[in-house]
């Protein structure tokens, strides 16, 4: 799905307009806006009602455009205009960009550096990039950072918190060694003990993914392997968790800790994993086919065997 501010101000006149008076069709809502909203690009049009659609607010029946009852009062409130639109972007970036979630992580400079043009003018138009951010702006980003699902088995929660302890441990380490002043505060255990943001320590890049600078976010997906041979290990990964590698955000790397041989404790460090490695195992994107978790091999290090 294509995003920009075009589009998401148009959904937001959209909402506004259907709040206000009921429309027959999708037609007419076109004959209409040329007149109630002379500025809006009516070429957008289609792409803005799918998208209300697609976030459950708008709705298209043989009666006609419908909105969400909850969002009826909010979108004909111009005093409350600022408020709904982040709501309704919130929305959106659950649905269709989860990959954006790593940046409510970053400050607020790093986000304008680094994020695609085109959302950082819809982030712009809802006042989200201000440097003194207002109170709404500030729940807008804490509400980004929660999005996800809580993992329910406290067992297997437990071994993956120890595993992502050690990978910030790790990277704290890894930065100190290249000379970065305070590298503890330039790494952040995102996960919290959840699956929240799809992935799960925020750290600096300096030369992990070789496609991003040094200054980079690197975001670090942490598993604990399960032994499948004396060649090989595999790990779970999730839809969610792909997508987040896959929209290329920024800089990714996989980070898994295996137990030694015999031994109920991790190995010294992790074996590291690259987003091209990861994405040459994960199940093929085919339209009758969508994955929600699949079970990926590789192999074990100083082994000759390939992912598989």
């Amino acid at each position: 799905m294509e995003f920009s501010a075009g589009r998401f101000q148009l959904l937001l006149t959209v909402c506004g307009v259907v709040a206000a008076q009921d429309i027959g069709s999708r037609e007419s809502l076109r004959h209409l806006l040329p007149f109630l909203a002379p500025n809006s690009n009516i070429d957008l049009l289609d792409d803005a009602v799918e998208m209300g659609a697609s976030i459950n607010i708008l709705s298209e029946t043989e009666t006609g455009l419908g909105l969400a009852a909850s969002m009826k009062a909010k979108a004909s409130d111009r005093a409350a205009s600022l408020p709904f639109a982040r709501e309704i972007l919130l929305k959106i970036v659950k649905k269709h960009f989860p990959e954006l979630i790593a940046f409510a992580f970053l400050d607020t400079r790093r986000v304008r550096g680094e994020i695609d043009e085109y959302v950082r003018s819809v982030l712009d138009d809802c006042r989200l990039l201000e440097m003194e951010p207002d109170d709404g702006a500030i729940d807008w980003w804490e509400g980004l950072r929660s999005l996800g699902q809580f993992s329910e088995d406290e067992s297997k929660k437990e071994i993956g918190n120890d595993a992502e302890k050690l990978t910030v441990a790790y990277e704290t380490s890894r930065l100190e060694s290249l000379g970065l002043r305070s590298a503890a505060d330039k790494v952040k255990w995102v996960a919290e003990g959840n699956d929240r943001a799809g992935f799960d320590v925020l750290s600096l890049n300096y030369g992990v993914d070789k496609s991003f600078g040094d200054q980079s976010g690197l975001q670090i997906e942490v598993k604990v392997g399960r032994k499948e041979s004396n060649e090989s290990f595999s790990v779970m990964l999730t839809r969610h968790e792909h997508r987040i590698l896959a929209g290329r955000s920024m800089a990714w790397v996989l980070h898994v800790w295996l137990y030694k041989p015999g031994r109920a404790e991790f190995a010294e460090e992790p074996v590291k994993i690259s987003r091209q490695e990861v994405e040459q195992v994960v199940p093929p994107a085919l339209p009758m086919f969508e994955w929600e978790t699949a079970r990926i091999t590789f192999a074990l290090p100083n082994t000759s065997a390939g992912a598989r």
